[in-house]
């Protein structure tokens, strides 16, 4: 029983540590970005495809999305993983590229963590 105990403290400071390092907006996992070579992925679309979605919720926007222009990963175990990606989006007839993160929670969720653009 006390090592179940000690285990469930263990990632309950992890926890709480990593989420201190959200708020704060330090990122835990470095900058270690890695480049996602295929970015025909359907994982990676649909990601895309998400955020363009959230950002139009969140915003009030209209962004049709077109494709994927460029994409990064970094991974944790615990954590999940990050995705930066540039997304090339129509706003009325003008086409832009706009830059996501998400975040692909394990065994949960998609989490936009941040939109910007155009640019």
């Amino acid at each position: 029983m006390a090592k179940v105990n000690i285990n469930f403290f263990m990632l309950l400071v992890a926890f709480m540590l990593y989420n201190s390092c959200m708020i704060s907006g330090e990122s835990t996992l470095g900058d270690d970005w890695q480049p996602i070579d295929d970015l025909d992925d359907p994982w990676l679309i649909r990601i895309t495809k998400f955020a363009v979605d959230v950002h139009n919720q969140n915003d009030h926007a209209s962004l049709i999305w077109k494709g994927v222009v460029a994409g990064w990963n970094k991974k944790d175990e615990v954590f999940g993983t990050y995705y930066k990606t540039t997304i090339a989006a129509t706003d009325g007839a003008a086409q832009n590229n706009y830059e996501a993160i998400v975040w692909d929670v394990p065994r949960q969720r998609l989490v936009l963590k941040s939109f910007t653009g155009p640019f």
